[in-house]
């Protein structure tokens, strides 16, 4: 994955997430797809040890990070997995790209774009006299 995509998901992530808690969770398990985990099964000892928390920190983490949309979890106990929920991640990052704004000026360049040849049928003027009836 691309850097500019990685900080894109990581803002898209930051700014729907209740808090900082939640989001290492989801930027954790998020990295664990990109780098090709087939299967995530962290146990709350795993992220309590990884990240300082108390076991009480840990669960509501996970419970926020479930709720924000971003991961699911399937299973229960030892054979809870964890999944990325790609699609929802995606949309908060097209909201993201959709806040940008459009640049409103024509670059020279930008005319590279623009087909080289017109049709032969194109009329040499407009008649003068066009129909009332235009749909």
């Amino acid at each position: 994955m691309e850097d500019q995509n990685r900080l894109l998901a990581y803002q898209a992530i930051d700014e729907n997430t209740k808090d900082s808690t939640v989001a290492k969770i989801c930027k954790w398990v998020f990295e664990m797809e990109v780098n090709g985990a087939d299967t995530i099964r962290p146990s709350d000892q795993y992220f309590m040890n990884r990240f300082g928390w108390t076991n009480g920190t840990t669960r509501v983490a996970i419970s926020e990070a479930k709720k924000s949309g971003f991961i699911t979890t399937v299973g229960r106990g030892t054979s809870r997995t964890f999944e990325l929920n790609v699609q929802f991640l995606k949309g908060k990052m097209g909201e993201i790209v959709a806040r940008k704004p459009l640049r409103k000026t024509l670059n020279l360049d930008d005319l590279n774009i623009l087909p080289n040849n017109l049709p032969n049928n194109l009329p040499n003027n407009l008649p003068n006299n066009l129909p009332n009836n235009l749909p």
